[in-house]
């Protein structure tokens, strides 16, 4: 998901994103455990886009706030 469709959804449909992506990233680290060695690939994109959308989620509440 790049950072331009990220910012064209609302915040309230980037915190349910945000938590089902953290719920994606523990499966994906157990399968990781259990020697999924595909998953690690996959686990590092989920962390990436987190990050993404939880930077996009604080530039929109400084932009609500300031």
């Amino acid at each position: 998901m790049t950072p331009s469709e990220i910012r064209k959804k609302k915040k309230s449909d980037l915190e349910v994103l945000v938590g089902k992506l953290k719920n994606e990233e523990v499966l994906l680290r157990l399968n990781v455990k259990v020697g999924d060695v595909g998953s690690i690939s996959k686990m590092r994109q989920t962390k990436k886009t987190i990050a993404r959308i939880m930077t996009i989620l604080n530039e929109k509440g400084v932009e609500d706030h300031g």
